[in-house]
């Protein structure tokens, strides 16, 4: 079976760990929109207060070690369309290009997006660097 996981944070890294876990023969793929799988998004104040001085130790595994259960991680791919009919992920890959990827089974991990509250001058703050949303790793 080929299992397509979109997303690699929390979420899609711990379904692809399971999906081997309960069937070692899996084919997994995990797409990445970044290039930091598996991180603690939930760390990142830790580190903007200096808590944690080094941003990769809020990786819970190394690439190494997800590599090493079989998962194949596809970083700074972004997932552009799914082909429900075809089983087909359409993604950009991170020269530019694009590519298909091919699924039997899909996991939609891609988290949440921030929102913005409604607060007197904050749009105008996100357009002249003043004001920052801190989503992921990358943002911090």
């Amino acid at each position: 079976m080929r299992l397509v996981i979109i997303g690699g944070s929390d979420a899609g890294i711990a379904g692809a760990l399971r999906a081997r876990e309960l069937d070692p023969s899996c084919d997994v793929t995990v797409v990445l929109d970044d290039a930091y799988p598996n991180f603690s998004i939930c760390g990142i104040p830790y580190y903007l207060s200096g808590e944690v001085v080094d941003w990769s130790k809020l990786a819970h595994r190394t690439l190494e070690e997800l590599s090493s259960y079989g998962i194949a991680i596809r970083m700074n791919t972004r997932a552009l369309a799914i082909d429900r009919s075809r089983h087909q992920l359409l993604c950009r890959t991170p020269d530019g290009g694009s590519q298909e990827i091919p699924w039997d089974r899909l996991i939609i991990a891609t988290g949440a997006t921030p929102v913005i509250p409604t607060i007197e001058g904050l749009s105008a703050g996100l357009q002249t660097d003043r004001v920052f949303l801190v989503h992921t790793i990358a943002d911090a």
